[in-house]
């Protein structure tokens, strides 16, 4: 919404008429799509397009291929903002029926939840896979209240360093983008060790204080071998709780690890 230009890949199927349009999936995240996980998405893209869904993956704003300065922290508003504004972009595309649907595993999941709880109108539905719902006790900094930060924010620090591709430009815009300590560009390592309490840091990012406002279509998958093992659960219970009238959800926990079903382990896949 601030003119900042977010990199896109799109995969679309082939129409069987001029002018057919198509539902549309979203993934949104700051993996890097064009190098750090371009391997990793070419065989959900083709399935989906083979299925009728146009896609659409989107590096966050200061992440990957897209402009800006680095995010501040996971789920930020700026994040949350942006996602609003794609969606609501995804919906006027002209191979677009006007509804979008999102998808994701562990951070898709997360804010995959958080956008569907502010209610964009062509959001429709989301699958949301090893997520969480409460980003405090429940998530890999503070798990049940106590610190523990993994090599996950240090692989994320040093993810959030990196230069913009397809370029890779070394030059005073990255360094300003990247580690511009006066925006408060800092390691989240550093971030996270001066966040030990659970704040609105914390309760702004965690769907469990907005139940009441998820009112579309849920497909939730957990793992018994994942950390975030009982998110699914937790999510359908308060869901089911705080509204009168509930959206459908489906929940499926099955034996796996923090991974897509068909790859985890120990499976069945």
């Amino acid at each position: 919404p601030d003119g900042v230009k977010l990199a896109v890949t799109y995969v679309l199927p082939v129409a069987k008429h001029k002018g057919e349009t198509f539902p549309v999936l979203l993934e949104y995240l700051p993996y890097r799509k064009d190098d750090s996980f371009l391997s990793r998405d070419n065989g959900y893209f083709a399935y989906f397009a083979s299925n009728g869904f146009a896609v659409a993956k989107v590096d966050i704003r200061g992440t990957g291929t897209s402009e800006g300065k680095c995010i501040k922290y996971e789920y930020s508003e700026s994040e949350l903002l942006d996602g609003e504004e794609i969606i609501h972009q995804l919906s006027q595309m002209d191979w677009s029926n006007g509804n979008v649907g999102m998808y994701g595993i562990s951070w898709g999941a997360f804010n995959s939840l958080l956008l569907a709880a502010r209610n964009p109108p062509a959001l429709k539905a989301i699958v949301a896979v090893h997520g969480t719902h409460n980003a405090f006790s429940n998530d890999n900094k503070y798990l049940d209240g106590v610190l523990h930060l993994d090599d996950y924010i240090i692989e994320m620090d040093t993810e959030n360093a990196l230069p913009r591709s397809p370029d890779y430009l070394i030059n005073s815009q990255y360094y300003s983008d990247r580690f511009d300590m006066n925006d408060e560009c800092l390691p989240w390592t550093m971030r996270y060790l001066s966040e030990p309490l659970e704040t609105d840091f914390y309760r702004n990012k965690s769907v469990m204080f907005r139940y009441e406002r998820l009112r579309i279509p849920m497909y939730l998958v957990a793992g018994l071998h994942d950390m975030y093992c009982d998110f699914a659960l937790r999510i359908y219970e308060g869901v089911r709780e705080a509204n009168e009238s509930p959206p459908k959800i489906k929940v499926v926990v099955g034996s796996w690890d923090h991974a897509w079903p068909e790859y985890g382990s120990p499976g069945p896949n």
